[in-house]
């Protein structure tokens, strides 16, 4: 049977550019990643930890990491806003649904629930929608 993980991370999700390549006072280069990324990544790992420790104790299981090739099925991406007419509606404004807003979760679940982003072959369910609270959920399997 291949191997499934659904998590439901309670935070707002947060778009970033990727890290850059600046200079020292003596020339050499190194790569600069924001302060406020590394903080979103280290709460993002914080709840991905937690939602984890939460279904070993739930299912009595050990958790498994997913290895080999990995399909996301959802992904979808919570924004909240306080007009109940538009829970569950589509969110139709940035930040856009490119690389910026999947980059720092995915580097969060490196390590922790696959072995590396490039095991990914394919993101089906790719949304970002209005909701009460602020989330992510994502659900991934082995291909």
């Amino acid at each position: 049977m291949k191997n499934k993980i659904e998590l439901y991370l309670n935070i707002r999700p947060r778009s970033f550019q990727r890290a850059g390549i600046a200079r020292s006072k003596t020339g050499k280069p190194y790569v600069f990643k924001s302060p406020q990324k590394r903080a979103y990544q280290d709460k993002l790992k914080y709840r991905v930890i937690n939602e984890i420790r939460k279904q070993e104790r739930e299912t009595g299981e050990k958790f498994k990491k997913l290895s080999g090739p990995i399909k996301i099925t959802e992904l979808t991406y919570y924004f909240n806003t306080k007009k109940l007419a538009l829970w569950e509606q589509y969110r139709d404004i940035k930040p856009d649904l490119g690389d910026n807003l999947n980059k720092p979760l995915l580097d969060v679940l490196k390590d922790l629930v696959m072995g590396d982003d490039e095991d990914i072959v394919a993101i089906d369910g790719l949304s970002k929608r209005w909701a009460k609270n602020p989330s992510i959920h994502i659900v991934m399997e082995e291909v």
